[in-house]
């Protein structure tokens, strides 16, 4: 019982008396609460993913893939979620994902999940336009944002003058 009690001294007579019940509503702190229902969305989300991608991968289907399948989930739960979120209930902000986490942790176990499930024959088929495209997107890529830095260089001096 007195495990369960708050005791207290009384400062008068010296001696502890035990108050049960008294105790206040538990307080929940709302960041914390966020930070759960943002926890327990995110692990619904990777639960569905994988049964998704599990039925997808063993009835064959042929209309796509399972990301893009998940990543239609993922708005329908975004638009879900600021349709009920006030500014005082701020879930969304729990669910934001550090770019250190997605490049460091995610995105190599991505790519490297990609590459051991590929088809190895028909990329090796499609050998010469995997080049062409990497070789040609790299080329332009770097045409682009050289023309687009001297032009940003040239305005800049121009204003200056």
């Amino acid at each position: 019982m007195s495990a369960m009690c708050d005791q207290i001294k009384n400062a008068s007579d010296g001696k502890f008396k035990c108050e049960v019940g008294n105790d206040p509503e538990p307080h929940h702190d709302d960041a914390h609460f966020e930070e759960e229902i943002a926890k327990m969305i995110f692990a619904v989300l990777l639960v569905l993913y994988l049964i998704i991608g599990t039925l997808m991968e063993s009835k064959k289907c042929i209309f796509g893939h399972e990301t893009g399948v998940i990543i239609i989930i993922g708005l329908i739960v975004t638009f879900v979620i600021e349709i009920f979120d006030t500014d005082q209930n701020n879930i969304i902000r729990n669910l934001v994902l550090s770019t250190d986490v997605f490049f460091e942790a995610l995105l190599p176990l991505i790519i490297f999940a990609t590459g051991y499930n590929m088809r190895r024959k028909r990329f090796f088929e499609n050998i010469i336009n995997v080049n062409k495209f990497g070789l040609l997107g790299t080329v332009i890529t770097f045409v682009v944002y050289s023309s687009l830095t001297l032009l940003i260089f040239a305005v800049r001096d121009l204003k200056s003058v």
